[in-house]
């Protein structure tokens, strides 16, 4: 992994994949979040998070509910990112809580 500053210290990026997209119903569902549609040259908002900031980061914790640690999978699948921390939130408990599962993760 690359050494993103001179410290020595690593760069985590963390994507928070929580929520349902309602606000872009009709397109969207439980079952299929916004930041899952692919929607943008058949990519998601999700791959292009990962995608954006992949050169910057030298690691990938995906925090989300259980309901969508599918749908990340098979996003990174096609992406080609197989090394990454998955933390599953077996009940949603908005983002704060997401923040704090990462930070302890990282």
């Amino acid at each position: 992994m690359l050494t993103n500053n001179n410290m020595g210290e690593k760069i985590q990026h963390v994507i928070l994949t929580g929520g349902v997209g309602s606000r872009l119903w009709p397109l969207s569902r439980q079952s299929r979040p916004k930041q899952y549609l692919e929607i943008f040259s058949e990519r998601s908002l999700f791959e292009l998070a990962v995608e954006r900031n992949l050169p910057f980061s030298d690691s990938l914790i995906v925090v989300g509910n259980k309901g969508n640690r599918q749908l990340s999978e098979a996003s990174l699948k096609k992406a080609g990112i197989t090394e990454y921390a998955d933390i599953v939130e077996v009940t949603p408990r908005n983002t704060a809580p997401a923040i704090a599962f990462a930070a302890f993760a990282a």
